[in-house]
């Protein structure tokens, strides 16, 4: 069993990891390096004397040498960026299919249609339920203190994530009602957002990202969900004992 679990998540991460990097080799990051120029302009305008807004909404100006140690390291474009986008979808498809793999693997019947509704249940976890209060940001973007919004990004997460199979699952009333709260409960509290909100890209550009971020993720989860239900479902059949008539 552990073998075929490996090699389902193996298989179905990989399919996805290209699957998806193609997508936003095309889509995301062409909206992405947008945003570096902005946000590039931004940081040479201290040599001309002229200040720049800080993550504390407040204008600062900066020297040659204080704008280099503010730099990040960021992979150049092309074959660089390529290959660490495409590396890092496929370890977050094969460690999510692990997960999907070992969860079918307690069930006694998977096929495509289980996949896809875990794949779609698995993107209104991961992306759409915290998209709403923290939608993806480019390069450039006003941004809450990151300790806030990863704790704000977990509790979204894990509510809505146990609050569709309490609703889905739970036997009782009340179970599928904590579900409902657990799910909305996130967005009650509300997501931390900045005093002071801005961006070096046009909203126009912000918008595009935003959907091309969220399109990505209902690919990943769905092929994700689909690949896995699929080769487990292929695989438990040929595991299983033929039975030939006599």
């Amino acid at each position: 069993m552990l073998n075929r679990i490996l090699a389902v998540a193996l298989i179905a991460g990989a399919l996805t990891g290209v699957a998806v990097t193609g997508l936003q080799m095309v889509w995301a990051i062409p909206l992405i390096q947008a945003a570096e120029t902005y946000e590039a302009k931004a940081v040479t305008e201290p040599k001309s004397g002229q200040p720049v807004l800080a993550a504390d909404g407040h204008a600062h100006s900066h020297g040659p040498a204080e704008t280099l140690k503010q730099a990040e390291w960021a992979p150049k474009d092309g074959f660089e960026r390529t290959f660490w986008t495409l590396l890092t979808n496929v370890l977050m498809a094969v460690g999510a299919g692990l997960i999907m793999a070992a969860a079918f693997s307690l069930k006694s019947e998977v096929d495509l249609p289980t996949g896809l509704a875990w794949g779609g249940a698995a993107f209104l976890a991961f992306a759409l339920a915290p998209a709403m209060g923290l939608p993806p940001e480019l390069p450039g973007t006003q941004a809450a203190d990151i300790t806030e919004r990863r704790l704000w990004w977990a509790l979204t997460t894990l509510g809505t994530a146990a609050g569709l199979a309490l609703v889905y699952y739970g036997p009782q009333t009340w179970m599928k009602a904590a579900g409902l709260v657990a799910i909305i409960l996130p967005h009650l509290i509300g997501a931390p957002h900045p005093e002071i909100r801005g961006a070096l890209a046009p909203v126009e550009l912000q918008n595009q990202f935003i959907l091309a971020s969220l399109t990505t993720s209902l690919v990943f989860w769905v092929l994700m969900g689909a690949l896995t239900g699929f080769l487990t479902a292929r695989f438990g059949a040929a595991a299983s004992p033929q039975h030939v008539p006599t």
